[in-house]
This record gives C-alpha cells, structure tokens and sequence, in this order.
C-alpha cells in the first residue's frame, strides 16, 4: 500500500470516528499525494452549476467527494443538482452528510427547504428556509426562496420584503425580479410590478418577460406602452408567435382591429396549420367589414380540421349576415353535427335561421329545434323560450304563445331583456286583428329573434396567451 492509500484510509477511519475535521485533513493529504486536482474540480463545478449545466456540475462534485467526503459544498452541490433532477432520495443523503459534518450551515436549511418543496411538504418547507435566513443573513438563495414560499402561502408582505432584499443580495437575479414583479402584481402595486419586470428585462430579454410585461401594463390601461414592449419584443425574438398573438390581443383590446389582424396575419404566416389563429382571424375579419377574407379564413379552420364545429358555425353566420339562409341553415347543421353535445349555439342560430324562412314547414321545424335548446341552456336564460314562442307566434297557435309569455313573465328577471320583447310580441299577436298585419309585424320582430339568440362567438384567446 503506497503512503497516499494508507493516508486515505486513515481519512476514512477517522471520518467513522466523527472527527470530520481531522478526516479533512488527512482526505486533503491523500488528494494532494496523489495528484488530484480538488480545487479545479470545484471551480469547474461551480461554472457548470452557474451555466445551469446541472449534469456536468455533478460530475465535478463526484470527483471531489470522491476523494474527500467532508468537502461540504460538494456535497451541498450534489444535493442542489439531485433535487434540480428530481433524485430527491439521493438528495437527501447528500443533505444528511452535510447536516453530520456542518449541522449549522445555512445552505443546509436552503436545500432541506428546497427538497421538502419538492416532496409537496409545504410547511417543512417555510420552516426550514425561515432557518435559512436566519442563519445566512447575507445569502441570496435563503430570501430569495423565502419570498418566494411566502408568496405561495399568500404572505405577500413578507414575500415582498424577502424579495426585495434577495434583490440586493443579487441585483442581477432575473428570477428574483421576475417574482417580486409577480407580488407586486399580486398587492395591487402595478407601478412597482412594472419597474421589476423591467428591471428582469434588462437582465434576461426573453419571451416570457415581454409578455408578462404586456399583460401588467395593459392591467394599467397602458395599452401603447404595452404595444411598444411587445413590438420590441418580436424585434429581440424573432417575431415569435406568442408575442405576435399577444400582440393582437392587446390592439383588440384597445381597439385597434386592423393591427390585431395584421399581427394575426404574422403568426398563420409562420404557423400555417394554426387553427385557433385562423378563427381569431375570421372573427376579426368580420369587424374589419371583410367578408370574404373571413369566409377564406373559416374553410381555412375546416381544412385544417374537418370536425371543428366553430367552422361551420362561423361560415353560417356569415351566410345569415347577407341573407343567404339556406347556405346558412346548411352550415349550421353541419356546425350542430361535430358540436359538443352541451354546446346549443348552432342549434339556437339554426332555428333562427329557420324563422327567417319563407317556408312553413321550416317554421314548424324550428319549434323543435328551440325545444332541443331549451334542454341546454340554463334555467335563467329565457331567451329562447322567447324564440319558441315567437315561432308558435308564426304558425298561428297563439294558445302557446301566451303560455309561453306567462312563463317568462313569471321565471324571468325583472330586469331581464327578453321582458321588453315578450311585451312586444304579445301586443302584435293579440292585439293586431288583421292577420296580414300581424304576420307583417312578426317579420318586423325577427330581428329581436337575431339579437336574443344568435349567440355571435367570441374572438377567443389561445391557451398560451392566458398565462
């Protein structure tokens, strides 16, 4: 056995012993007798740890612990890295040796923290990071993740001055200004949100922060300056979509219709299959009075998937815009065929549609139809009842139609819409002797059917937006 191997082994019954620091020194005798670079392998451990190479850290601080196992930021490293991997077994033998060799190192309660955390045990968690700080006044990660917990448990106060002093600690965290950006948002302190989501920016220009930024300054009705970042966001991203859609949202929002289609415009140019996108854009070209680019924009969603209901449902609206109900009555159908079977939408615009007809036989169909309606919408909404009577109104069984308003009148809110239509309808149906008339006036009355039923979607974000 050469003299290094039978330091080594010193080393280790010394450590067995529980005397780590004399163990130290005979581990740091071998590793030097035989050559091994320890303070290399730390500082190369560190820069992978702080390039968030997590894999390569670990490597490194295996080499170290390898040869010395009281090198307690190796193994507080390797517990870091365990826990970033979800090893959290793993981690914690690495904390128990660090907890044996220096049971008061403020790292120790951060990480224990950290790994409580990640086992879902919340309180252990707070408990052991409030250590933490008291122990390591002047360490970054202990109020970083304090402020951090805090907030999670609704603290926001504590969080807040956590966070700000990690800030200190760090003035060149993005993380830490990232969150504190988010309690602010949190306490209703828009003006500090923005300075620290600026301050992140500055730091770490990325997707993520120009659109948490958009979104508080829009909270702010700052929609210019809210355009302005995003705008110097696609500039700095490449034109990313999801800043492209939040920038869509955000003109819709200040209406500016035209630019939110232009930047909708921008994301089916890079994401061509993009279906949400194209039913934004059709909906949106309907309040830029282009019909026919919506139309294109609605058989765009169908080609992409031909069993999106909203599709159809659209290119039927369309077709009822210019009174073209049969065309219409035809895609409603369809829209009724791949629609969900909670979703009465298509089926409330078809029978309106139906109303509109020429055609007795339709007007009977539609009494069907709003019954079928009727079964899903919910008790409150007293519109289509309306639309039944309406439709009973149209074929002349006018029994129905007062049974019908006796039933609103008695169900619905005083306040509700539908009372001021019901009143109309009963004075042209009861009140009009002349049968050409009434039948006139009922035609007049179809637009009440329209505004009460028609049930026009909604431009609707996309999931990623609603962060």
């Amino acid at each position: 056995m050469s003299n290094a191997d039978a330091i080594l082994q010193q080393a280790r019954n010394t450590l067995k012993q529980r005397k780590p620091d004399e163990a130290r020194a005979l581990f740091l005798q071998a590793a030097k007798l035989k050559g091994i670079p320890l303070t290399r392998y730390l500082q190369e451990a560190r820069q992978h740890m702080k390039d968030a190479n997590v894999e390569e850290a670990t490597k490194a601080y295996l080499k170290v612990v390898d040869a010395n196992p009281t090198e307690v930021e190796a193994l507080i490293g390797l517990a870091r890295g365990a826990i970033y991997m979800g090893m959290l077994d793993e981690a914690e033998n690495y904390l128990m040796g660090v907890y044996r060799l220096a049971p008061n190192d403020p790292e120790y309660y951060i990480f224990q923290g950290l790994l409580h955390e990640a086992r879902g045990d919340l309180d252990q968690a707070l408990e052991h990071l409030g250590v933490a700080v008291e122990k390591g006044p002047d360490l970054f990660l202990a109020h970083f993740n304090f402020g951090r917990l805090l907030a999670q448990f609704g603290d926001i106060e504590n969080a807040f001055e956590a966070l700000v002093h990690s800030t200190r600690l760090d003035p060149n965290s993005y993380d830490a200004f990232y969150i504190l950006g988010m309690v602010c948002v949190k306490a209703g302190q828009i003006g500090d949100a923005i300075a620290a989501f600026n301050r992140a920016l500055e730091i770490s220009p990325n997707v993520d922060i120009f659109a948490t930024l958009a979104d508080v300054l829009v909270q702010a009705k700052d929609f210019e300056t809210a355009i302005n970042v995003l705008n110097a966001g696609l500039n700095t991203c490449d034109n990313h979509p999801a800043l492209l859609q939040k920038a869509a949202a955000v003109c819709s929002q200040a209406g500016l219709i035209q630019n939110a289609v232009e930047y909708m415009e921008q994301v089916v140019a890079q994401v061509p299959d993009y279906l949400q996108v194209w039913l934004n854009l059709a909906l949106y070209y309907v309040l830029t009075e282009d019909l026919e680019k919506s139309e294109q924009a609605a058989r765009r969603v169908i080609e992409i998937d031909p069993n999106e209901w909203q599709g159809y449902y659209h290119l039927g609206n369309l077709f009822e815009t210019v009174g073209a109900y049969e065309k219409a009555e035809a895609e409603y159908r369809k829209a009724i065929k791949h629609a969900p079977a909670d979703e009465y939408r298509p089926l409330g615009n078809l029978g309106a549609v139906l109303l509109e007809m020429d055609d007795d036989t339709k007007h009977h169909e539609s009494i069907d139809v709003f019954k079928k309606v009727i079964e899903k919408v919910p008790a409150s909404d007293w519109r289509f009842h309306y639309n039944l009577a309406l439709a009973y109104a149209k074929i002349g069984e006018k029994s129905k139609v007062r049974a019908l308003i006796k039933e609103i009148r008695k169900g619905a809110h005083p306040m509700d819409e539908v009372l001021d239509a019901v009143n109309a309808l009963e004075e042209n149906v009861f009140s009009t002797q002349d049968e050409i008339r009434m039948n006139q006036a009922l035609s007049s009355m179809m637009w009440d059917a329209r505004r009460l039923s028609s049930s026009k979607p909604t431009p609707k974000k996309d999931d990623d937006e609603e962060k």
